[in-house]
């Protein structure tokens, strides 16, 4: 029994120095013991999701870790996401022909980070952005490939600013991004940077770097 309680004990101690790691290095706090209990709850049960996969992949390459998002629930890491699918009958086309379409995915299939055609992992923050992650990500790719230059990253905050067809950090839908892109042209992060919240649409000015799906422009 002595050694059963020491067990628990030193596991207690383990998790709870893996929460204060976890906030220190994240930054968080929390308003109150029900809310830090809460979220150590879900900490220790995403932390166990990483260390079985971790398990499961040994020797495979992979490595997966804890980030930002471990003291979510299951319910606010979905809200989070933020891919809204058109509704029925809506103009879901990226480009104006099929042959466009297949053309372009297949140049996707060799863009990949160790050749400088896409950048690392982004961080979207708290905002439910990630449709316009994907579609900067896939546009960066495309341009790079199509000029042989290393990736320029996007601005995914334009498209969360200014895509009227979708709801910001509420949520979208890649294709709505690329065909505002096709008219007015994707603006650079560094031109239009990235603040992981609903701000209020900037058209390019004069000097803004941009390119159009496309890049027919």
């Amino acid at each position: 029994m002595q050694t059963t309680f020491t067990f628990a004990l030193v596991a207690a101690i383990a998790a709870a120095d893996q929460f204060a790691d976890f906030t220190s290095k994240n930054g968080k706090s929390y308003g109150n013991v029900g809310e830090y209990e809460m979220r150590k709850a879900e900490f220790e049960k995403n932390h166990d999701k990483v260390e079985k996969m971790n398990k499961k992949n040994e020797g495979k390459g992979v490595k997966f870790a804890d980030n930002f998002t471990s003291d979510m629930t299951d319910e606010e890491f979905g809200a989070m996401l933020g891919l809204t699918l058109p509704s029925e009958g809506s103009d879901t086309r990226l480009l104006h022909s099929e042959d466009d379409h297949a053309r372009h995915l297949q140049s996707m299939d060799i863009c990949h980070v160790t050749n400088g055609n896409m950048h690392p992992v982004k961080n979207q923050g708290g905002c439910g952005s990630c449709w316009a992650f994907a579609a900067a990500t896939a546009l960066e790719g495309m341009v790079s490939i199509a000029t042989g230059s290393p990736a320029v990253r996007l601005s995914e905050q334009q498209a969360v600013d200014c895509v009227t067809q979708a709801y910001g950090c509420q949520g979208g839908w890649m294709v709505y991004a690329w065909n505002y892109w096709k008219q007015v042209g994707a603006m650079t992060n560094a031109d239009y940077p990235y603040t992981a919240t609903d701000g209020n649409c900037r058209l390019p000015a004069a000097g803004d770097d941009k390119v159009f799906v496309g890049m027919s422009q």
